[in-house]
């Protein structure tokens, strides 16, 4: 099969690259990486374990040793792991970093995301897109996580490689994250089907850093998933969002006090819950056209919510802005679609009614 063969050859190098940074940092030129690991409760075994490894910064270079390897310049290109300068030399990828070995759901090394340690920036490197690579759908983790999310019918997302580690070392097993970016409808959809296996509705928790809980980005991010499950892109799943306590990322708080974690999680509320509380914030609630905007932001997503939800969420919203639930449904902005249905409904029923099926059907 012609197809697979330059696919094979990147796993190929991926392979001899995950050895060669390990054996680098098992090396005294890896002294400093290993004093920072065990700072950060990793010892070497739990490294082999996780797939930590040190690309140097020096006459010796991946390259180099991929060359001793027979592993072709264009594969290595291929794979992501050199780049090529524009005199023609080549130039590892990831230079003095920490390297983290990203492998997918059948435990294939597909990149590795790399972490500076001098304080350079960016802070975290990943492998560019590649054959078999593509941050926007690889989760990382997953390749430990899928049985535990099958089991346990759900999902936990964080936003780093270390609290990956840290929570799976510490028996969180269903722990899993997007690689630096947000969230996707393809992350979010692969999620789903592991965790509403055996029919049951399964539950996606994600979990935000508590300084990222108020920044834009996070709440556009979230806003889109919303969207994406009002609109029954994602099937199977509620999405629920937990926060860190104490201003800590999952991997501090984690090993600081599991317990206290593990309780943070139980208390991750409905997605729609925390938008609505945490968007409240961005809005002037004291004018009538701060409260106008404010409702008129939700209101599509809430229409187009179960039912059941819908009257809660109405009650949220008409508290916020201090005005009756049956008052706030008849002032805010009614979905377009409705007024659509209307007019092609209105001859099979009588004229003006609406079914709750007509409804479902135009939003899908």
């Amino acid at each position: 099969n012609v197809s697979k063969k330059p696919v094979t050859k990147i796993f190929d190098a991926n392979d001899i690259s995950a050895d060669y940074f390990f054996s680098r940092l098992k090396a005294p030129v890896g002294d400093t990486v290993r004093e920072y690991l065990v700072d950060r409760g990793i010892d070497i075994e739990t490294a082999a374990r996780r797939g930590l490894g040190f690309a140097p910064s020096g006459m010796e270079t991946l390259s180099g040793h991929l060359r001793t390897r027979s592993v072709q310049g264009r594969t290595a290109l291929d794979a992501g792991l050199v780049t090529r300068k524009d005199d023609g030399e080549w130039r590892d990828m990831f230079i003095g970093r920490l390297t983290i070995e990203i492998r997918d759901s059948r435990d294939r090394i597909v990149g590795f995301g790399a972490r500076t340690l001098d304080g350079s920036e960016p802070k975290y490197l990943n492998t560019p897109q590649t054959d078999v690579f593509d941050k926007s759908s690889i989760l990382y983790g997953l390749n430990w996580a899928d049985e535990s999310i099958r089991s346990m019918n759900e999902a936990i997302v964080v936003e780093g490689y270390m609290d990956v580690i840290a929570a799976h070392e510490h028996g969180f097993t269903n722990v899993v994250a997007s690689m630096g970016t947000a969230v996707t409808q393809n992350h979010l959809g692969t999620l789903a089907r592991y965790a509403s296996s055996g029919g049951k509705v399964g539950t996606i928790i994600l979990c935000l850093d508590s300084d990222a809980a108020g920044e834009t980005a996070t709440m556009r991010a979230l806003e889109s998933v919303t969207e994406e499950l009002s609109a029954g892109a994602i099937r199977g799943v509620q999405v629920k969002v937990a926060r860190s306590e104490g201003g800590k990322d999952p991997d501090q708080a984690i090993r600081a006090n599991p317990d206290q974690w593990r309780a943070s999680l139980s208390e991750a509320e409905p997605l729609l819950d925390y938008l609505i509380s945490a968007k409240s914030k961005l809005y002037d609630l004291t004018s009538g056209q701060g409260k106008k905007e404010f409702a008129d932001s939700f209101a599509p997503v809430v229409y187009r919510t179960n039912g059941y939800d819908q009257e809660r969420y109405w009650s949220m919203i008409a508290r916020l802005v201090d005005v009756t639930p049956e008052r706030l449904k008849t002032i805010v902005d009614k979905p377009a679609a409705r007024t659509k249905i209307l007019r092609f409904g209105e001859s099979d029923s009588k004229p003006g009614s609406i079914s709750t099926s007509q409804v479902d059907a135009a939003l899908e």
